[in-house]
């Protein structure tokens, strides 16, 4: 929509154990998550971390989620589709039968790797068996327009799957307060649009909270990797559930765009963060989640694929269908082929 193309790297947002052919697209060590932010301290504990776990534990090609949906047979969490795209050698480029995403909703994640050689972050408390299915909308590679748009991916857990300590979702988080209680903020058709218009300045005054589980580090809004690899950096080493604030920037017809400035008081977003929340607060302390978070530079600006578009709120819809994978899976085909 005239806004020139965005480079492939920019949308590279999880941590990768095994970067193949991306390093050809200048993608040297992954980069940090929300920096110059602070502790989440349960405020937002349905947004969880969502890694690939290996059979031997070890964990890499992390994202964030929100849990929108449960029922007898699964659970079901909002994330970005680039993170499973097999193309970025994402969650679904992994052979069978070599792990499958999981998921956390620890708010500290921290390193206790099975191979203290290989540079990945061990995932026992990770509960396995996530299935990614990314919307059928997106197109790969995208571009500032149109196919970032449908930057969308519902990950779905079967309400047995167990970590390797043999707990299931309900029996490790079950007793933490509001981490199974699914997110009924989200935005609906047109929120976005009027929510801008209502501001008579809102490049100055509107503001939305980031919440993601990216590396992050207070000593530069960029880090150097992940796991063994930065534990040196004790505060850039794993997954943290971390918040900051970041400010509105512009709407290009199909993307929410935002500003990441220290200098302004905004933090920073950027790997690890992919498929996290963008959360308004209104003036009466409700919140509002209005995108998934699908690019960033880690140092100045952002975007995140709105929600509030009908055809993306089909495609969400299918989170909401009862029954197990096969269920939301059929749903997502029957709407969109």
């Amino acid at each position: 929509m005239g806004n020139p193309r965005r480079p492939v790297w920019l949308r590279f947002l999880f941590w990768a154990g095994v970067l193949p052919s991306m390093l050809l697209l200048g993608i040297a060590s992954p980069a940090a998550g929300i920096s110059f932010g602070q502790r989440d301290n349960g405020l937002h504990p349905n947004v969880v971390s969502l890694r690939f776990i290996r059979p031997n534990l070890d964990a890499s090609l992390s994202c964030t989620g929100t849990l929108i949906d449960k029922d007898k047979k699964k659970y079901v969490f909002l994330t970005a589709a680039h993170c499973a795209q097999p193309e970025l050698g994402g969650w679904n480029a992994q052979p069978a039968g070599s792990g499958s995403v999981g998921v956390s909703f620890d708010e500290v994640n921290p390193p206790n790797d099975t191979d203290p050689t290989d540079g990945g972050a061990d995932g026992v408390n990770y509960v396995r068996e996530g299935v990614a299915i990314p919307s059928p909308l997106y197109r790969f590679p995208g571009n500032a327009g149109l196919n970032d748009r449908y930057d969308q991916a519902l990950v779905v857990f079967p309400v047995a799957a167990t970590n390797s300590f043999g707990e299931t979702i309900a029996k490790r988080w079950g007793g933490v307060p509001g981490a199974l209680s699914p997110a009924t903020n989200l935005a609906e058709v047109g929120e976005v649009d009027r929510l801008v218009s209502s501001f008579a300045n809102p490049g100055q005054d509107l503001t939305f909270t980031a919440v993601g589980f990216g590396t992050q580090s207070d000593k530069s809004p960029q880090a150097s990797g992940e796991g063994n690899n930065i534990k040196q950096d004790p505060n850039g080493s794993f997954p943290i559930r971390n918040r900051t604030s970041v400010g509105y920037k512009n709407l290009n017809g199909l993307m929410l765009n935002v500003v990441m400035n220290a200098a302004q008081g905004f933090g920073y977003i950027c790997a690890g963060d992919s498929g996290s929340p963008a959360i308004y607060t209104d003036p009466a302390g409700r919140e509002r989640i209005l995108g998934v978070m699908t690019a960033g530079n880690c140092r100045s600006s952002g975007a995140y694929s709105r929600i509030d578009f009908q055809e993306v709120k089909d495609f969400i819809g299918c989170a909401y269908e009862a029954g197990d994978v096969a269920v939301v899976r059929d749903c997502v085909t029957g709407r969109f082929g």
